[in-house]
């Protein structure tokens, strides 16, 4: 049987082009383990790996085993990159410990293969520091490093992609020790590397920053930072890359770079290459710069509207709730305030402020004045009037303040901010402005279509203080346009898409009388911000409006659900009735910029009502 299976093994061997010397001495005969051994040796000397482990199952096949023939095995399977099996193998002969000397080459095979592994778990962890000693390691006790060299380069092939976090440890240790087989896996490693482009490096906070910038092909984007310390960090929120329009291959992407307390950037690389780069702050803007700048730099980098919710799910939303971060606490709205006037007739004794911000249409303000000089609540000194203008107009508006308000019988008062600061902030520094017990919010283009629409409201919450109440606001139509809010739902591929319902929007005034017949107060889901009525110290207690919002949509939303959590139920007064000229105190937005926001702004109330979903 020896001899035919000799015969086999040698026409193996020619078949593949190898030569088959040991098989086909005499001494092959007498001893055929030894034969089988070293011919396997000579063919993986060869470079025929593949066909050494064939003769080797093929002799074990045949009854011939032995431990060297197991050891030969695993030195054939990790030139294979076939490392699990190998491990096993070295393994099983390390416990078996029949044969003190194959169990020595056992221990020292599995010192030399096993520590990539524990190289590899340590970069999949994230875990630099960890790497950078297993990487030392291998320098420092690795004699013969081809074949881990072959291994770990087999692992990058096979899709491992965060070998290529290695890139800059090992250029650093090869800069302090030059190493052969360091120089070839250094190499091997660059070669299967996509190259980058950092168009933007944002530094959001004093430890964290936005990367964005571009790929020549496609893959993941990856950034690595070296601190002025020495210390290691890869990028800590998830990277998005996204084709960029009529651009080929090259793709965009995002990611966010966190590095620990005090420290800054030292290197910087982008899937294991360098990368220059020119750090740009946004400290000392505002948030609505801020987020401007953000979603305009995604436009610049032609990432399409579509994929922005990819954007922010991964990256940008993320930021823009670190960057909203310090307006979250009230104990900083007042140094937004730039100046204070009072104008007309004060009204120590007044229940209510109407806090109404003011930008673009700041002429509206003389249809409140009107409107309001006819009410009883006002003219018996039961309410005041708060402006909170952040417009860049402020100085004609101060004219005219000046020249119009002075001899009013009404309490006004105008607050200028620095900035402008969006629709929710203004809100919020108004409220906390306010010394009134009640607060009602008011849109600029709201206007009173009768004396005493604040009798109902104001009976409504002496009744229940822990309700968001608002009024029946109509078009000019005498046509509903709110009476209350439902959210649905929408798929866009990422989080979703709340789109507002008003169920009742369109109906006249009988026809909401079918449903409710008397008019009577009635619970709804959510709120519209255009007119809201509550106590003013638990408006503060659930946070005001979240500034992460900045430009209109879905900041109402986002509160209605809060405050239905943390204070009460929401609900519609429909005897108090007002006119609403439905965003004509905005822009048009008929600009690309709005779409942006909308979809920014829809990725933020999703992320911040997960109930929604």
């Amino acid at each position: 049987m020896r001899p035919t299976l000799l015969d086999d093994l040698t026409q193996l061997c020619q078949q593949a082009g190898a030569a088959a010397d040991q098989l086909c001495s005499q001494e092959a005969h007498d001893d055929p383990l030894t034969a089988v051994l070293r011919q396997s040796i000579a063919l993986r000397e060869q470079g025929f790996d593949a066909l050494s482990l064939q003769l080797l199952d093929q002799a074990q096949s045949a009854g011939i085993s032995s431990g060297w023939m197991d050891d030969n095995r695993a030195r054939a399977l990790i030139r294979l990159g076939r490392i699990e099996p190998a491990l096993e193998l070295w393994s099983a002969l390390l416990a078996d410990g029949a044969d003190a000397a194959l169990q020595a080459c056992a221990q020292q095979a599995l010192a030399r293969f096993q520590w990539p592994q524990d190289l590899v778990g340590a970069l999949e962890e994230g875990n630099l520091q960890e790497a950078r000693h297993a990487l030392d390691r291998w320098f420092d006790g690795l004699e013969e490093a081809t074949l881990g060299t072959r291994e770990l380069l087999q692992v990058v092939d096979q899709g491992t992609s965060t070998l290529l976090r290695l890139i800059p440890l090992l250029k650093q240790r090869l800069e302090r020790e030059s190493f052969g087989d360091g120089q070839v896996l250094l190499h091997g490693l660059q070669q299967r590397t996509s190259p980058a482009a950092v168009e933007q490096l944002l530094r959001l906070g004093p430890n964290t920053l936005l990367v964005m910038g571009c790929l020549s092909a496609a893959g993941p984007a990856e950034a690595i930072v070296r601190t002025v310390n020495g210390l290691w960090c890869l990028s800590g929120g998830g990277a998005v890359t996204l084709q960029r329009q009529g651009v080929g291959a090259d793709e965009s992407f995002a990611l966010l770079l966190r590095l620990p307390l005090g420290e800054s950037i030292d290197q910087l690389w982008i899937n294991g290459l360098p990368v220059s780069w020119t750090l740009r702050d946004l400290q000392g803007r505002s948030y609505l710069d801020n987020v401007e700048l953000l979603l305009s730099l995604c436009r610049l980098a032609q990432i399409p509207l579509r994929s922005l919710p990819q954007v922010m799910d991964s990256v940008l939303g993320e930021a823009m709730l670190e960057l909203s971060q310090p307006l979250r606490d009230p104990a900083g709205w007042s140094s937004w305030i730039q100046q204070a006037q009072s104008f007309g007739r004060p009204a120590p004794e007044a229940e209510i402020t109407v806090v109404i911000p003011l930008y673009g249409r700041w002429e509206f303000l003389r249809g409140h004045v009107a409107g309001f000089a006819m009410d009883p609540w006002f003219q018996q000194g039961r309410v005041r009037l708060l402006y909170v203008c952040d417009d860049p107009r402020l100085h004609l508006l101060q004219r005219w303040c000046a020249m119009h308000l002075a001899h009013e019988a009404l309490d006004i008062s105008v607050i200028s901010l620095r900035r402008n600061m969006g629709f929710g902030m203004a809100c919020n520094i108004g409220v906390q402005a306010a010394e009134t017990p009640l607060v009602c919010l008011m849109n600029s283009d709201i206007m009173p279509l009768a004396p005493g629409w604040l009798d109902p409201l104001h009976q409504r919450i002496r009744e229940r203080p822990e309700q968001l109440l608002a009024p029946l606001l109509l078009y000019d139509t005498g046509l509903i346009q709110h009476a209350g809010m439902t959210t649905e739902v929408q798929d866009n591929g990422c989080r979703g898409f709340p789109a507002n319902i008003h169920p009742y929007k369109g109906l006249s005034v009988p026809e909401l009388q079918q449903r409710h017949p008397q008019l009577d107060p009635y619970p709804v889901d959510s709120l519209s911000a255009a007119m809201l009525l509550f106590e003013r110290q638990r408006f503060l207690a659930v946070g005001g409006f979240h500034p992460a919002f900045g430009r209109g949509d879905f900041e109402d939303l986002e509160l209605s659900q809060r405050w239905k959590q943390q204070q009460g139920e929401l609900w519609m007064v429909p005897t108090a009735q007002l006119m609403h000229l439905e965003r004509q105190s905005m822009a048009s937005g008929a600009d690309e910029s709005a779409a942006w926001a909308l979809q920014a702004n829809a990725w933020l109330a999703m992320a911040l009502c997960p109930n929604l979903g």
